[in-house]
């Protein structure tokens, strides 16, 4: 019988062995280790699987799962730029979530993230994170097309395709599983394709490359079960067919190098009829597409030039010779562009105008308040979000930029006040944690800048930084009676998380 080894040497052979691993983030190796069985591990003699329900199902609990998918989004964090201006973050998270209350898990935690790369891809990772590449956003020409990728993705999570591929890996040597597993979430996140390919060639010869892309039969699935999404939601289901199949004729221009979304959801003939004669039981529905989505298109193309004067020509040609989806949207990317090259002057009645028109638009509105922050005018700027926030006064977007616009004069309690509110609303928000601890930080409240860090940490998937973040706390002098035993409380349920997770270490 071969000894168990403990977790450094286990980790030091899988590094040895695999080399690719050694790209994935310490904290997404470690979790692929603590979810696996042991070496010694036998399905057939070490567990008894009931006989009815999904196996997926017996695979990770929720806390397992929740804890993998942290993991996962920090260690795609650590190898993709994510988008981070909050107004576009907030549309797409909007539609997701909307997509999502009418999926057949509506009760299922999702979060959605946009990655700035010209890739043209999605996924759907562990823990129901989802995210779509600028570039794949570029490439739909409706916001269906939009919800239809998202929709899709919502699938694979309602159907458990990703769990199922780790009820397998259950299955096999743990070398093996760690390397499937890693090679899946790599495909997923961002780092498929050839690179995919070739770790897994090096793992086991290529047996398991069938393995590591979602089957024909989950793709079909996905596609299916993501209509009736659609159709709940109130887009156009044919949307699906219509972009998957110009994907796939657009396949045909590549030789080898096939767009990532091809790689890891690819698309035939018979997928795209199956889906176009799916599509026909729905009955059709004129949508409305929402301004925001035409909005993010267009900021989305202002950022692909790497000359601010190259997109102002561009939008400038387009608006000239009517060479645009949507007019507004394009006079929004001009101004963008034009406050790119400093020119505010220029800008300012373009989106001045389009406020009046819109009021409700967030993005008219936060673009405007840059533009005269920027130009040296800060009380204006700050007018204007006051004034949106008459009536949205629970909108992310403008609250961040209300607090930032506060940072940025020293009303520092006053941003910290406006922060604890987006974050009571937002508590996994990890980003809105460290922004509310620093806040606090520069007000002089020191024992709750450590407890959000705390937090920001935990969120993060770095357990040790967060309980030294709550022992420092514990000690400041002007810690109140009920900060020390809201820490001290918090404290004792992480360090008892952390004395499990170095159990599970050591039995693997």
């Amino acid at each position: 019988m071969k000894p168990k080894l403990h977790t450094e040497t286990r980790s030091s052979f899988l590094f040895s062995r695999s080399p690719f691993l050694r790209t994935l983030g310490p904290r997404l190796l470690l979790s692929l280790l603590l979810i696996l069985p042991s070496p010694a591990f036998t399905l057939d003699t070490d567990i008894q699987l009931p006989d009815m329900g999904d196996p997926a199902d017996t695979v990770l609990t929720p806390t397992s799962e929740e804890r993998l998918g942290r993991a996962f989004i920090n260690s795609v964090r650590e190898r993709q730029k994510f988008v981070d201006k909050p107004v576009y973050e907030d549309y797409i998270e909007s539609l997701g979530n909307r997509i999502a209350a009418n999926s057949d898990d509506p009760g299922h935690p999702y979060s959605f993230y946009l990655i700035e790369s010209p890739v043209v891809n999605a996924f759907a990772g562990p823990g129901g994170h989802i995210a779509v590449y600028s570039g794949l956003v570029l490439t739909t020409q409706s916001e269906s097309e939009l919800a239809a990728v998202l929709s899709h993705e919502i699938a694979h999570v309602t159907q458990k395709h990703l769990l199922r591929t780790f009820y397998r890996a259950q299955q096999m040597s743990v070398p093996a599983a760690v390397a499937l597993l890693a090679a899946v979430l790599i495909g997923v996140g961002g780092g498929g394709g050839d690179f995919t390919r070739a770790a897994v060639a090096g793992i086991q010869g290529g047996m398991l490359q069938d393995q590591i892309n979602y089957t024909r039969h989950n793709e079909e699935e996905a596609d299916r079960v993501g209509m009736d999404t659609l159709a709940r939601t109130n887009f156009d289901p044919r949307s699906m067919p219509a972009f998957f199949g110009r994907m796939g004729k657009a396949s045909q221009a590549y030789s080898s190098k096939l767009p990532e979304f091809l790689r890891t959801h690819p698309v035939t003939t018979n997928r795209i009829g199956d889906a176009l004669g799916r599509s026909e039981k729905y009955p059709y529905k004129q949508h409305d597409e929402n301004i925001r989505y035409h909005l993010l298109r267009s900021w989305l193309k202002m950022r692909s030039f790497q000359q601010p004067s190259k997109a102002v020509a561009y939008f400038a040609n387009n608006l000239r010779e009517g060479r645009y989806n949507n007019k507004e949207a394009e006079e929004y990317g001009q101004a963008l562009a034009l406050m790119q090259q400093r020119q505010f002057d220029q800008a300012r009645p373009i989106l001045s105008q389009l406020l009046q028109g819109r009021p409700q638009t967030v993005e008219y509105r936060l673009a405007l308040a840059d533009l005269e922050a920027a130009g040296g005018r800060p009380a204006l700027a700050k007018n204007i979000i006051a004034e949106g926030r008459k009536t949205l006064s629970d909108n992310k977007p403008l609250a961040l930029g209300h607090a930032e616009l506060l940072e940025k004069e020293g009303s520092y309690r006053e941003a910290a006040s406006v922060l604890g509110k987006l974050v009571k609303n937002n508590p996994e928000n990890s980003r809105l944690l460290l922004l509310l601890s620093m806040a606090e930080g520069k007000s002089g409240n020191r024992p709750d800048a450590h407890g959000h860090l705390a937090e920001h940490y935990y969120l993060n998937g770095e357990l040790k930084a967060a309980i030294n973040q709550l022992e420092i706390a514990l000690r400041e002098p002007a810690l109140s009676d009920y900060q020390s035993a809201r820490f001290a409380a918090r404290l004792r349920i992480l360090k008892q998380e952390f004395v499990e997770q170095e159990n599970m270490r050591k039995k693997h």
